[in-house]
């Protein structure tokens, strides 16, 4: 069992603070706790990985979030049931705008049911949710297009 150190290291601290980048910084180990900063392994969203996806991939992807915006559910859904084979990146992408489609559906009814039980007093949820979902899916529509993976922040991950 190994002891996790934390030393600060002032220009360290400096560097990040100047280039926004905490890049090579963020891997100390026991085996590995020199003072040279160390190369990361690339993250889902990095710039090598974005050149690996073909434009249609990314288009694929885009178009599962951005019909979330007008259907909610059943425009990933479509396009994840057609697409889903081809490629993982439009696999994982249909199935997270999948699984936040249904999750706004499902909060927008829960919302709209409280504000009836509650006789109007509750009357604000269900715009709150509904202009929630349209930013949340919106953020994702631009991350895909991006070629970034996209996780939403309040989803119900319905379909693995």
């Amino acid at each position: 069992m190994g002891v996790c150190t934390f030393i600060l290291d002032v220009d360290r601290v400096e560097t990040i603070f100047q280039t926004g980048s905490t890049k090579g910084y963020l891997r100390m180990t026991e085996e590995n706790q020199s003072n040279e900063p160390q190369e990361e392994n690339s993250p889902a969203g990095s710039e090598e990985n974005k050149s690996e996806l073909t434009a249609d991939e990314k288009t694929m992807g885009m178009l599962c979030h951005l019909l979330g915006v007008f259907t909610w559910f059943l425009g990933p859904l479509i396009i994840w049931l057609i697409k889903k084979d081809e490629s993982a990146y439009i696999n994982d992408q249909g199935k997270e705008a999948l699984n936040f489609g249904i999750t706004m559906m499902i909060g927008w009814v829960v919302s709209v049911i409280a504000a009836i039980v509650s006789f109007g007093i509750l009357f604000f949820l269900p715009p709150i949710v509904a202009i929630g979902g349209l930013v949340f899916f919106i953020i994702g529509t631009v991350k895909a297009n991006d070629g970034i993976k996209y996780r939403y922040p309040i989803c119900i991950r319905l379909v693995h």
